[in-house]
């Protein structure tokens, strides 16, 4: 089997086809006119016949010239993608500013799975209790839970929800879950959701002792008392899901009522159709589909 030309020599070729010109076929690569013309010259002895017409400065491919071109093209392009060096697909930068409750209840259990599904994303996951504003042309999205004003945003609800009360097992089993019986100091508020003075159930009006227990600014953390067994709390249920099933807290039938508020995605109208805030929502959108 004949010894194959070297690659330097079917660049040379390819080259000089396509600029139809040796001097530019040896600009390109960095050789003298003369390397170029010593290159194909090697290639038409291997291969046995003329690849080109010497047409003053200007050469053309002969008929067996463009033939051999076109066979060549696809093993060179195979080979420029085997050797070229891997490019890292672009990161894109992503702020989202939600609760520490619906990070926790949403964003934190499902991490993993967002890694998964979008991985050329860095996501940073901020707490705060305000959407005080978005600067223009920043990709940073927030998750709220309330009654959103637009102000101009864009905003999309994305789940209704209702509120429960919930207190540990250890702490029924002591007071029982007749409200009456309750102590008003065991009766744990969250500032943002205050307590109901009277609750509607199938049997009638519940009117419920007055709320004098802990404080707290933050709903998760008024979950979380009412799991130690500090007393009973006022809660939202997708937030209370998790330790409900685990059986660190029980739900007071029926002292359960649909709240007046939401969750709520928001951006920048310009940013909704940005590749990033498209993944999110539709990564958010299957996380709540899944609740």
């Amino acid at each position: 089997m004949k010894r194959l030309p070297s690659l330097q020599t079917i660049q040379a070729f390819e080259a000089s086809i396509r600029h139809g010109s040796f001097t530019r076929a040896a600009e390109e690569l960095h050789l003298t006119h003369g390397a170029i013309s010593r290159h194909v010259q090697k290639l038409e002895d291997w291969y046995g016949k003329a690849l080109f017409e010497r047409q003053g400065p200007r050469v053309r491919p002969t008929v067996a010239g463009e033939g051999l071109r076109q066979r060549l093209l696809d093993p060179l392009h195979g080979l420029y993608q085997a050797l070229e060096t891997p490019v890292r697909p672009r990161r894109d930068a992503l702020y989202l500013s939600t609760l520490v409750s619906i990070a926790q209840t949403w964003i934190l259990p499902n991490l993993d799975d967002f890694k998964q599904q979008c991985p050329n994303i860095d996501l940073t996951v901020a707490t705060d209790y305000q959407v005080l504003s978005i600067p223009p042309a920043s990709k940073v999205v927030a998750l709220r839970f309330g009654q959103f004003d637009h102000r101009g945003l864009f905003a999309e609800k994305l789940l209704d929800e209702s509120m429960v009360a919930v207190a540990s097992p250890a702490w029924l089993a002591r007071h029982g879950a007749d409200p009456a019986h309750w102590p008003t100091e065991d009766m744990v508020v969250h500032t943002a959701t205050p307590w109901p003075a009277t609750l509607k159930t199938e049997t009638g009006v519940t009117r419920l002792p007055l709320a004098q227990g802990a404080r707290f600014n933050d709903a998760q953390l008024c979950l979380q008392a009412a799991a130690h067994g500090m007393g009973v709390a006022w809660t939202r249920s997708q937030m209370a899901r998790t330790a409900l099933e685990r059986g660190d807290l029980v739900a007071i039938e029926p002292l359960r009522q649909q709240s007046d508020r939401s969750y709520w995605l928001v951006c920048r109208e310009e940013l909704i159709q940005d590749p990033t805030l498209v993944l999110f929502r539709r990564w958010i959108h299957d996380v709540i589909g899944g609740v």
